[in-house]
């Protein structure tokens, strides 16, 4: 008889930002104080990282074809995505999903050094998760980064990655830490009134039952630690200066 996983240690990785422009977000996040460094290129998507010590980031992302960002936002826009979605959810169609509407703050990871327990772990828990596909990032000095990714297919819930090559590579720390506004980490994340402390690492935590969308793609903010007095960030996109008030959020225990 097959025992059920162990609950697996996971780690806040990152939250995706989805831009229509990555020069011009670029220095929106440089003239709020943070210090940017450039990702590099991965397929038909460029992207840039916002750093902190905690080790997580904010990645900015665009598609460097304007003729496929009309193309996705169209498709968008009539629904024909989330109708693809509800009969066939993929792994590369949640990530194409997040350029079919305006854009700002749309997803987050988790990272896992072992997806397919925690996959197994998720599946006996009743959460389906696609399959795992393999994806690689050449930065601008030529070095390449490579992980593994997986979904839910439940779209209120983090996507999942796993690193093959050192992590360093694909989030390197050394030098792009220090931000003038003094943000130093990702203190939590609020998914649909849903509050997720950085420092929590069980799965079970993470993927708790009841989390649910609301309504066509998830309401998600964030709450920076460190934060320094009189600075002023890009509203827009979700992001809030900490502590975060959560006198009316949903806390996951």
């Amino acid at each position: 008889m097959n025992s059920h996983p162990a609950n697996p240690t996971l780690c806040f990785d990152h939250v995706v930002v989805a831009v229509g422009c990555l020069d011009k977000s670029v220095e929106r996040f440089i003239s709020s104080g943070f210090h940017v460094e450039l990702g590099g290129v991965n397929g038909p998507t460029e992207n840039a990282l916002v750093i902190f010590e905690d080790g997580s980031y904010i990645e900015l992302i665009a598609l460097r074809s304007r003729f496929f960002q009309r193309l996705i936002r169209a498709s968008g826009s009539i629904g024909l995505l989330d109708l693809f979605w509800k009969f066939k959810p993929t792994l590369k169609l949640r990530f194409i999903m997040w350029f079919a509407g305006k854009g700002g703050l749309i997803d987050w990871c988790l990272r896992s050094s072992d997806l397919g327990n925690t996959n197994d772990y998720l599946g006996q828990g009743g959460i389906e998760v696609s399959e795992v596909g393999e994806f690689a990032r050449t930065r601008p000095d030529g070095e390449v980064a490579e992980w593994l990714l997986a979904s839910p297919l439940q779209r209120q819930h983090p996507f999942l990655i796993q690193d093959l090559s050192s992590r360093s590579v694909r989030v390197p720390l050394a030098n792009s830490t220090a931000h003038r506004n003094g943000v130093v980490g990702i203190g939590a994340i609020i998914v649909n009134g849903n509050r997720y402390l950085n420092s929590r690492t069980e799965a079970g935590y993470f993927f708790a039952k009841g989390n649910t969308m609301a309504g066509r793609h998830n309401t998600i903010t964030l709450e920076l630690s460190g934060i320094a007095e009189g600075a002023e960030l890009p509203s827009d996109l979700g992001i809030n200066i900490g502590p975060f008030d959560s006198s009316s959020q949903k806390s996951v225990s």
